[in-house]
């Protein structure tokens, strides 16, 4: 897939590989830029991004107001130690 200036861009196959990585902030500012660019041009791409990094907000959301039972940070601490 070309973009409006003829530059090569990655295609809907590698932009879903990089999704996740793309919502969760973890890829290089090359394969950003990328990806952003694909989701400029594509729409079935660009409403996955949507849902995903809905999603994602969703269950942070949901999480904020949970903690770990007290149990079982003390077996992460006893781990930590060892």
């Amino acid at each position: 897939m070309k973009d409006n200036d003829g530059v090569q861009m990655i295609d809907c196959k590698e932009a879903e590989r990089r999704l996740h990585r793309y919502v969760d902030r973890e890829l290089s500012d090359h394969e950003v830029v990328e990806v952003q660019r694909h989701l400029e041009v594509c729409e079935n791409c660009r409403m996955r991004f949507r849902f995903e990094a809905g999603l994602r907000r969703l269950v942070k959301n949901a999480a904020q107001n949970e903690s770990a039972p007290q149990s079982l940070r003390e077996r992460i601490r006893r781990l930590g130690r060892r």
